[in-house]
């Protein structure tokens, strides 16, 4: 394996060393996950906007790898996962070959027989185009901070009135213009997102509540996919 000439990687490095420091062993896997996974993304917003091509400029394979494969090489060969846009049986073996010891798959297997998310969801994400899936703004409110890639049309977006919203509870009933006393800083909801505010008992759709696929969020290559296939089917398909 020929590994680039770019610098380790500083976050990796300082994980590893840290889980040292504490007597620790180092981890048993690395998760490395590019700028085209779905959720929550390793990026600020201003990095985000201060970059001319976010997927370019901090793509899995041609940037973010081969430092990181340096520091499990330095640690005694951590295996490395990669995650982030691996959608076909051709992805899974390049990424292989550039030296990650496995992949990490989410999208393909979000709209499985299988899967949790409602039917309306699933047909949600066949129906999406590429450029239906986008990163929120800083406007969107995610109390972690980062931003998050997700389909504009999920009916969590669509339904969206409160000046105040808060979209990793999706409390927009709950948290608004007439319950500021419930509002924290930047107007996300007070001991939120570990300990979300409810109002008088209502269920928190970000917690306990089976029927909440409201906000969907989606790996860049969502748009790909255009049928309900069951697991077994999809892992005949990635395999061959």
């Amino acid at each position: 394996m020929v590994l680039s000439n770019k610098k380790t990687s500083p976050i990796a490095n300082k994980i590893c060393k840290n889980w040292e420091s504490r007597g620790y062993n180092v981890p048993d896997a690395i998760v490395l996950e590019g700028p085209k996974a779905g959720g929550h993304l390793g990026w600020s917003y201003k990095r985000i906007a201060q970059s001319n091509d976010f997927l370019k400029d901090y793509d899995l394979f041609d940037e973010l790898l081969d430092p990181v494969l340096k520091v499990a090489e330095r640690f005694g060969e951590i295996p490395i996962i990669t995650a982030g846009g691996i959608y076909t049986h051709e992805d899974i073996l390049y990424a292989l070959s550039r030296g990650a010891s496995a992949v990490q798959m989410g999208s393909r297997f979000a709209v499985t027989e299988e899967s949790g998310f409602t039917n309306e969801t699933k047909q949600l994400i066949i129906n999406s185009k590429k450029d239906g899936i986008i990163i929120a703004d800083a406007s969107q409110g995610s109390p972690c901070i980062f931003p998050f890639r997700y389909i504009k049309n999920s009916p969590l977006i669509l339904e969206r009135t409160d000046e105040h919203f808060c979209i990793c509870t999706g409390l927009f009933g709950a948290v608004g213009q007439n319950n500021t006393e419930l509002l924290g800083t930047k107007g996300f909801p007070i001991k939120c997102p570990e300990g979300y505010v409810l109002e008088k008992g209502k269920i928190c759709p970000g917690r306990g509540n089976a029927d909440y696929n409201a906000l969907t969020t989606i790996g860049s290559e969502g748009y790909r996919i255009d049928k309900v296939l069951s697991t077994s089917e999809l892992m005949r398909e990635l395999i061959n």
